[in-house]
């Protein structure tokens, strides 16, 4: 805390012992044991302990103290009753001040349920420590009915404390309700009705009448306006009251009791102006606050669904007539909201629309079954087809929610958002899809017979073209006869192209072998072994018939063939006649 604000508090401080001092003389003044209330201004002490720092909240207590003492002794009241006022002083101002303190150490707040019970413990706890500390002092000074000294000093402290402690808290800061002339008014019913109805001498009932008033502003005007009007009724009614004036003065002659009781009837109006007036003030407070609040939450709610245009949100009351249609819902219905407002729901949907989202969900076959199933099984999103006002029906995606914030419904709420064109643009996908799959599966289907007819024609000539070029090869190293250079230059052109012709087959089938199955080392063998069983078929008839004679040389190593291989190397075979 900076030194200004010190200076500032300690100046505050010193100002409300002085104020304390002066109306505890004002209404002390008089003597004798039924002024034993005229402690009255008890609450102005405590202001000045929550006001003061916590360190010099023991000293500040101290003060006050003496100053009740001084009150106490100018009434002419007994030393030990003037010992009784410091030390039940000094206590109940403490014990009050700690009950109203924050944990954060600032100034105390009234502005909530919490803060005002606060409050209101405070007030009683002093009233409720001051009466046995009391009566103890009136035991021991030898007083005459101390118990009717504690139950007016106790009551006295509480009615002080309700009136004022308020001002030394931070209270509600809203504005009033009332405007000008209504304000101007209700000042001039208090200032003119207050005096009228505490100056003549009549029944203590009928001062009562000015409670309304008082809370009359505490509901229209500022919180502190209304507090000053509580304090000067009150101040008014303890001064009348402690110089034998208005119409709590003369209560023990006209009822026939104790003197020392007019000051419980006077704390107890003082009191129950206080009990109407800071609670109204509070409420007060924390409506404008609630109202405020509802005020931004309900124009942010505004602009968010006013500024949905891509999203229909319906709103109805319980029995399903519309109470929202937001631009959104205009836009995508074609209904502007003054058409719809009022009229229910159901015109936005067609009969069989009802029918068909009735057996989509099994339910009964009726409007109410299925905005009724939709809200139980909270479904999101589901699909509902909207009727627009030109006739033509579109697919929403809808969720329906049920409005019941303390148990009991109170509307509906629907958002759904246009989602033809996407399901339009979804089936025409699965559409192209479907087609597209279709014509894989025949392109497989002729891709299967083209490969059956490659390798089914690729055999077919294999075989002959293979005899073709045995016999080639037998005419042309002259097996079956001489031919001249002209006849052996054709043979070898033919067999060249022969040759050709077996190696293309040869790559046919190898594509049809890759396609089918592709290249696997399995596939691969060794050329060794059949070169041997060949060469062991035809060597013998070769030798018999011929009278050649044939050897065979293979290599070493293993000579390997894969698909992809239509060589050899390695190995030869000679043959030559015999003579």
């Amino acid at each position: 805390m900076t030194r200004p604000v010190r200076q500032q508090r300690g100046a505050g401080v010193v100002g409300l012992l002085l104020l304390f001092a002066v109306l505890g003389w004002l209404t002390s003044r008089g003597g004798g044991p039924e002024h034993l209330a005229g402690l009255w201004p008890i609450g102005l002490g405590t202001g000045a302990v929550v006001l003061s720092v916590p360190r010099w909240r023991p000293v500040v207590a101290l003060a006050v103290g003496l100053v009740a003492a001084a009150a106490t002794s100018w009434s002419g009241l007994p030393g030990t009753l003037v010992l009784g006022a410091v030390v039940t002083t000094m206590v109940e101002v403490l014990l009050a001040a700690r009950l109203l303190q924050r944990a954060d150490g600032r100034r105390p707040e009234l502005r909530t349920d919490d803060e005002l019970r606060r409050y209101l413990a405070a007030c009683v706890l002093a009233g409720v420590v001051a009466a046995p500390l009391v009566a103890v002092f009136a035991v021991a000074d030898g007083l005459e009915h101390p118990g009717r000294a504690a139950l007016s000093v106790g009551l006295a402290h509480t009615a002080s404390h309700l009136c004022f402690v308020p001002f030394f808290l931070r209270l509600p800061t809203q504005a009033a309700i009332a405007r000008r002339g209504e304000r101007i008014a209700q000042w001039v019913a208090i200032v003119v009705a207050t005096p009228f109805l505490l100056v003549p001498e009549a029944s203590p009932a009928i001062v009562f009448l000015v409670i309304p008033l008082l809370a009359w502003g505490a509901l229209r005007v500022t919180a502190l306006e209304s507090l000053v009007q509580l304090l000067g009724v009150v101040v008014l009614a303890v001064v009348l009251t402690s110089n034998d004036a208005g119409p709590f003065a003369d209560i023990p002659l006209r009822y026939d009791l104790p003197a020392g009781l007019r000051g419980v009837f006077l704390s107890a109006f003082c009191a129950s102006c206080a009990v109407i007036v800071v609670p109204c003030v509070l409420r007060v407070g924390e409506y404008r606050d609630a109202a405020r609040r509802t005020a931004n939450e309900r124009d942010l709610v505004r602009g968010i669904v006013d500024g949905a245009s891509g999203v229909a949100i319906v709103g109805t009351d319980p029995q399903g007539r519309v109470t929202l249609f937001n631009p959104g819902a205009e836009r995508l219905l074609g209904y502007r909201a003054e058409e719809v407002l009022g009229r229910g729901t159901r015109m936005l949907h067609s009969h069989q629309a009802i029918s068909d989202k009735a057996a989509e969900l099994q339910v009964e076959d009726d409007f109410g079954a299925v905005t009724e199933a939709m809200v139980h099984r909270r479904l999101v999103n589901t699909l509902v087809r909207f009727r627009r006002k030109d006739g033509i029906e579109r697919t929403h995606a809808m969720t329906l929610t049920r409005l019941a914030p303390e148990g009991e419904t109170t509307g509906f709420v629907a958002t759904s958002e246009d989602v033809t064109d996407r399901l339009d643009t979804e089936q025409a996908l699965r559409d192209a899809l479907e087609t597209e799959r279709r014509a894989v599966e025949r392109l497989q289907d002729v891709d299967a017979v083209k490969d059956q007819f490659v390798s089914t024609v690729s055999h077919e000539l294999r075989t002959p073209l293979t005899s073709i070029l045995g016999y080639l090869e037998m005419l042309a190293d002259g097996t079956l006869g001489t031919l001249d250079s002209a006849q052996v230059d054709a043979l070898l052109r033919v067999q060249s192209n022969s040759q050709r012709l077996l190696s293309l087959i040869d790559d046919l089938l190898t594509l049809s072998h890759v396609t089918e199955g592709g290249l696997r080392d399995e596939d691969e063998f060794d050329l060794r072994d059949p070169v041997r069983t060949a060469y062991q078929v035809v060597a013998p008839s070769w030798e018999r018939s011929r009278r050649l004679d044939v050897t065979l040389a293979l290599p070493e190593g293993p000579s390997r063939r894969t698909a992809t291989r239509r060589w050899w190397s390695g190995w030869s075979s000679t043959c030559s006649a015999t003579p």
